[in-house]
């Protein structure tokens, strides 16, 4: 197609190229208010013509040949019915909720538009902000009433400390959400800690959405009191396992992440 476009250009070039050179002489003639009708003038017309007329032809041959090293598309996909996903995401909220009723009539104005809206957020809601010591209750009660759809568990959401909290799955996010927080890549005794969904799947129109969620490795490295007992999985290598996992029970699958997963992944 888009060679197509380029003989088309091209084709249009030439005749633009042509038709300059014939009305800069019909100017000149204006400008000297004397018609021309000399022999010489008239071959020269005749030229020009028979010029325009070979560029033309030269033109067409090549829109040909092009056209004839068209591949033919494999897959026609105006034949397949459409399906449109409006994804919202937020992330690092860190307490600052100034801007939230913005945020809120916006959602809802793009929900009362569109059809087939997911809002998401990727953590860190309330560490280092002015609610920290409520450790998220203020953020969640937004969240709550802007209608999330999930949220994934950020680094800076765990316990620092055992004397903070010293059962993630008791955590005031865990408790008071009323959607789902997510977290793929943590475990505990081989088992998703409590509270926490690895995906979950949101069904429009007939269509499977898969969301897998995982969360940065910081807490590990930095040596978080909770690290001890749970066990934190390689970000992109959770996302791989459960893509393959999601992948016959979903058509869309979308990585809700707290970490830079880069794409492809494990070759």
């Amino acid at each position: 197609m888009k060679l197509k476009k380029l003989s088309a250009l091209f084709l249009c070039l030439v005749f633009a190229f042509a038709a300059y050179g014939c009305q800069a002489r019909k100017n000149i003639q204006s400008a000297s208010n004397e018609p021309v009708q000399s022999d010489a003038d008239s071959q020269s017309g005749q030229d020009e013509s028979d010029l325009n007329e070979t560029a033309s032809d030269e033109t067409d041959e090549e829109t040909e040949t092009v056209e004839a090293f068209l591949p033919e598309p494999e897959i026609n996909f105006t034949e397949f019915e459409q399906f449109h996903l409006t994804i919202l995401h937020t992330n690092d909220w860190h307490g600052v909720l100034d801007n939230v009723p913005s945020y809120a009539t916006l959602v809802r104005e793009i929900r009362d538009e569109t059809e087939n809206v997911l809002l998401l957020d990727a953590g860190d809601l309330y560490r280092r902000g002015p609610f920290e010591e409520l450790a998220g209750e203020a953020e969640i009660a937004v969240m709550n009433a802007m209608g999330y759809d999930a949220v994934v568990f950020g680094n800076n959401d765990f316990p620092r400390t055992d004397e903070e909290l010293f059962n993630i799955s008791q955590h005031t996010i865990v408790q008071m959400a009323e959607f789902p927080v997510m977290l793929g890549n943590v475990t505990l005794d081989d088992e998703y800690a409590d509270g926490f969904e690895p995906y979950i799947i949101i069904t429009f129109e007939d269509i499977d959405v898969a969301i897998i969620a995982v969360t940065s490795p910081k807490p590990w490295d930095r040596g978080f009191d909770f690290t001890s007992r749970y066990l934190f999985e390689d970000p992109v290598l959770a996302v791989e396992r459960l893509a393959e996992e999601t992948a016959d029970i979903s058509d869309i699958q979308i990585a809700l992440t707290r970490w830079q997963c880069t794409f492809p992944l494990t070759q």
